[in-house]
């Protein structure tokens, strides 16, 4: 038996060398907390929640890469190459959550940034934030015409995701502003939650293939499909007492309340949606609901409709699921790298050139 001693031997100070060479790592790197940096640019809102801090520039990290991040004077995502002021008038701003400000891109990598290149003599704002939602949306543009911000179009990408938010997360307080309800999970004690901080802080790598290996091999983690499984299962048990009809509906109203906003103030509307990795599996003769929904939502109130699923719907007819995945999605997430941003770009693009051919 003393091979089996030997090998349990081996097998631990091989484990104790990778941990120690871990910790090296993460800590050499300045990986002790991969969220520092974040936490300086990612604050709270005392109206909308959460927002991005002003004239913020560093590098952010995403899974195992960074990207460099800026703001300008207003806390919105710009190229990090601006050197002059935003100003205070925009003929287009774009809102949406962590798609929209393209989280894992810089900003010439994103499809609001590719638009802002390709139409320089615009004036075009990212007001996109990640966990925004519906009532988010409402409440920031409010808040931005209300600090003097003057824009002529406003185009909003809806997320798969948002549906959950407003069915979980976000609530409106008394004076209107927004605030998280909170969740506990009886699972996870405060031992166990401290445990998951200290790793995820001081063992990037174990931390990054631990979700990869849940992810790859036990398909554990279900939290991302249970968020964008509405538009497929409308009895899905992960929207909370609302239910998946009761946080449509909400989002509706609040989109409905920023149309009216924006009608009172003499700015135009749009909306953009997009499928999620989940979605790809789903594809048929018959609109998504996300498309639907959004689709009816934009008669009479919209400029644009920008409709991204039928081309991902032709790519996975012409390449397959996990093809379309892997060319155009960040490995191993539900976000587009920079070719997927590329398609939500032209097809942004071509809507937006219908729209000024018609006026």
């Amino acid at each position: 038996m003393n091979w089996i001693r030997i090998s349990l031997w081996y097998f631990g100070f091989s484990l104790f060398l990778f941990f120690l060479g871990d910790l090296a790592f993460t800590k050499l790197i300045g990986l002790s907390d991969p969220y520092a940096n974040e936490k300086r640019y990612r604050i709270k809102h005392s109206y909308y929640h959460h927002t991005f801090s002003k004239n913020y520039q560093g590098r952010r990290p995403w899974g195992i890469d960074e990207y460099y991040m800026c703001t300008d004077e207003h806390g919105f995502k710009v190229s990090c190459s601006q050197n002059t002021s935003s100003g205070n008038s925009f003929d287009i701003v774009f809102i949406g959550d962590s798609f929209t400000e393209a989280i894992g891109m810089p900003y010439e990598n994103s499809f609001v940034g590719m638009f802002a290149s390709n139409y320089p003599k615009l004036r075009v704002a990212n007001l996109g934030v990640t966990s925004y939602s519906p009532s988010i949306y409402l409440n920031k543009i409010e808040s931005t015409l209300s600090e003097g911000l003057r824009f002529n179009h406003v185009v909003v990408f809806i997320d798969i995701s948002d549906i959950q938010d407003e069915a979980f997360y976000y609530r409106k307080a008394s004076n209107g502003s927004i605030y998280t309800k909170s969740f506990k999970d009886k699972n996870q004690t405060l031992l166990f939650i401290q445990a998951k901080k200290f790793v995820k802080r001081n063992f990037h790598l174990f931390w990054y293939e631990h979700l990869r290996t849940k992810e790859l091999v036990f398909d554990e983690d279900k939290g991302l499909k249970r968020r964008s499984e509405w538009t497929h299962n409308a009895k899905s048990e992960y929207y909370g007492e609302l239910g998946v009809d009761g946080a449509v509906k909400k989002a509706v109203y609040n989109m409905t309340q920023l149309h009216e906003l924006l009608l009172t103030n003499g700015i135009k509307l749009s909306v953009g949606v997009y499928p999620w990795p989940e979605q790809l599996k789903y594809f048929d003769n018959d609109e998504n609901r996300q498309e639907k929904i959004w689709r009816e939502f934009c008669d009479n109130r919209c400029e644009m409709f920008i409709n991204v699923f039928p081309d991902f719907n032709d790519l996975v007819e012409s390449i397959g699921v996990d093809e379309t995945y892997n060319r155009f999605f960040i490995e191993g997430d539900v976000h587009f790298n920079k070719y997927g941003n590329e398609i939500i770009f032209r097809e942004l693009k071509r809507e937006y050139e219908n729209l000024i051919s018609v006026n």
